[in-house]
């Protein structure tokens, strides 16, 4: 039976516009190839399953071979990076096939003199994304076949596109690109409404995967292209994973359309869960077993707190695909923008890479919650001190990558190698590509992304994450959410203050939590941290914590107001940026600053 992948986006109306991306005119086109209660020690007790300390924490249990496929591809890619991706693309169609794969040279910049390393790869080959995409499948009898599904509960819309009408709208765009004077090589920019002129279509076919998330990188690579390249049908669904109508939707469209792997991003799980706390919508659909297909629940765009990795690998256990069929599995994967694949995670099918004909399932690498999972093939991942110099497995520093990066990597940006050099290259002298990321890589090869290089707290001259301030947070079962930043202080340098939002379907209106819930917040922290890791300051909230149109925590906007609050200037402005979700948030976040700010200070207490 023919094989296709499904792709469900999550469109958050007035955030993701669709189609936000570069988009190219087609190539001249020939014919394809052949062939989230008050809480006290007994609940912690439960929640033991749920606290993670990333520096002693082990595998779950994996097999005894002494290497996995994932090991082997990853080795393989940079060993001879040259076959390795020369195999991958033989799995495309070019219009001029390359005769190089990789080359590699040197370059000067004009202003500065700085000589750096510089690749290219398949620099003499001619490829057209648009034909492998959409002609070639309509070109070998598949153009009946849905290519996209839009699933809209926001306007109670449901329209099918098959490949022949996508291509149909394609070559009018095309078209009409023509007729404005773009020619092969120019760049175009278009943004396009939300929603898509589909005419209706049914079918009744198998489908086995699930992503989500046009707007960021994510989207081109794995929702616009992907899906695509597999002749696959695409959902796109413009609806938030709560509120439209509740915290079901997901779980709806897992079993509507009977979806085998889902991509999301943590911040809609929590979401989730702050409505569902005990996850009761997810479970009344597993019970009538509609959730049986789902096979992996990917997870990107942010760094994915242990407990909500555990959580959800305990639910897909009972509910999801049974250990017959290969079972279901968390999959939380580490990218960039400028990766444009995932730097780490977890393979599901490593060894196609080497024999794509192979049929057989080879179980994953063994979860680790609270890491992202390996290195994935053609990313070179390091750990570096503020020298460049290699730090022992296990240490905190700086992740970088070596050169060259793989295919699906930017070289550099457009028209700007001087920017390029100082924005990635420059800190190390060229020898590492910077990607302002902070983490450690364990003994055993998986990686912990912790924080942004900028979110590391100062305490005491001790280095802290943010990321595992926060994981130690929410491995507290009541707390959905948490952000920690760092605010000033005379005696430490800086002290960790903490936002959280807790998964009780009605949220506490006050900003001060109950003194025994953040006693066991602070217990959690100093047992998985360290005592010199004690917060400063916790404040509780729903709807506080801002975050980018693509899930990312806007810390530094907290840390603002907070060090504002500290001074006495609550309603002092600040620097939001133009990627803001909802710009509310912050007003919202600033209220219960204040609030927390007289509570504390009445009590004698304050702590800013």
């Amino acid at each position: 039976m023919r094989r296709h992948i499904l792709v469900v986006l999550a469109l958050f109306p007035g955030l993701h516009p669709l189609g936000q991306q570069i988009i190219m005119p087609p190539w001249p086109r020939k014919s394809p190839p052949t062939g989230l209660k008050t809480l006290h020690a007994a609940s912690l007790a439960r929640s033991a399953a749920y606290r993670h300390n990333p520096l002693t924490t082990t595998a779950m249990p994996q097999s005894s071979r002494p290497s996995h496929p994932q090991d082997d591809v990853h080795r393989q890619s940079l060993e001879d990076p040259t076959s390795f991706w020369g195999r991958q693309a033989d799995h495309l169609y070019w219009h001029k096939k390359p005769s190089s794969t990789l080359v590699q040279a040197k370059t000067t910049l004009g202003k500065s003199g700085v000589t750096h390393a510089t690749w290219s790869w398949f620099p003499d080959g001619q490829i057209s994304t648009c034909y492998n995409c959409v002609d070639r499948h309509v070109l070998a009898g598949h153009g009946h076949h849905p290519a996209i599904f839009y699933d809209s509960p926001v306007t109670k819309t449901k329209q099918t596109l098959s490949y022949a009408q996508l291509l149909d709208e394609v070559e009018v765009l095309a078209g009409a690109l023509r007729e404005e004077g773009v020619k092969k090589g120019d760049v175009v920019l278009i943004y396009t409404d939300r929603g898509i002129p589909a005419r209706g279509y049914t079918d009744g076919i198998v489908r086995h995967r699930w992503r989500q998330g046009t707007g960021r990188v994510v989207g081109h690579s794995f929702i616009a292209y992907a899906p695509l390249l597999a002749g696959a049908a695409t959902v796109l669904y413009e609806g938030k994973p709560v509120g439209t109508p509740d915290a079901s939707a997901f779980w709806r469209v897992v079993e509507e359309y009977r979806v085998t792997s889902m991509f999301t991003a943590p911040t809609a799980l929590r979401a989730i869960k702050r409505d569902d706390p005990e996850n009761a919508r997810l479970k009344d659909i597993g019970n009538r077993r509609g959730l049986r297909s789902l096979r992996a629940l990917f997870l990107a765009g942010e760094r994915s707190e242990p407990a909500i990795i555990s959580a959800y690998q305990e639910l897909l256990d009972e509910y999801a695909a049974p250990p017959d069929e290969g079972g279901s599995h968390v999959i939380d994967n580490w990218w960039s923008t400028e990766s444009g694949s995932p730097i780490t995670g977890r393979a599901l099918v490593p060894h196609v890479a080497i024999d794509a004909k192979r049929t057989g399932r080879h179980p994953p690498i063994g979860i680790k919650p609270g890491s992202a999972g390996k290195a994935m093939p053609g990313f070179d991942v390091r750990i570096v001190d503020d020298e460049g110099n290699e730090v022992p497995r296990g240490t905190m520093g700086n992740i970088v990558l070596g050169l060259p990066l793989a295919p699906t990597a930017f070289r550099t940006l457009w028209e700007d190698e001087e920017r390029f050099y100082k924005g990635y290259l420059k800190r190390f002298e060229g020898k590492w590509v910077d990607t302002g990321d902070a983490g450690f890589i364990d003994e055993e090869g998986y990686v912990s992304v912790m924080s942004r290089n900028d979110d590391v707290l100062n305490v005491s001259a001790h280095r802290l994450s943010s990321g595992s301030l926060e994981q130690a947070i929410t491995s507290h079962p009541l707390v959905a959410e948490a952000c920690v930043v760092g605010v000033p202080d005379a005696l430490k340098g800086q002290l960790p203050f903490a936002f959280v939002t807790l998964s009780v379907a009605s949220h506490p209106t006050t900003a001060v939590p109950d003194p025994a819930l953040e006693k066991e917040i602070q217990e959690l922290v100093r047992a998985q941290v360290g005592a010199i890791a004690t917060l400063g300051g916790v404040v509780q909230g729903k709807g506080m914590i801002p975050k980018t149109r693509s899930g990312k925590t806007l810390r530094r906007v907290l840390r603002e107001l907070v060090e504002n609050a500290s001074k006495g200037d609550f309603e002092k402005e600040v620097s939001v940026p133009s990627t803001v979700e909802d710009a509310a948030v912050v007003d919202v976040a600033r209220k219960k600053i204040g609030e927390y700010w007289r509570v504390k200070r009445s009590e004698g207490k304050a702590k800013l």
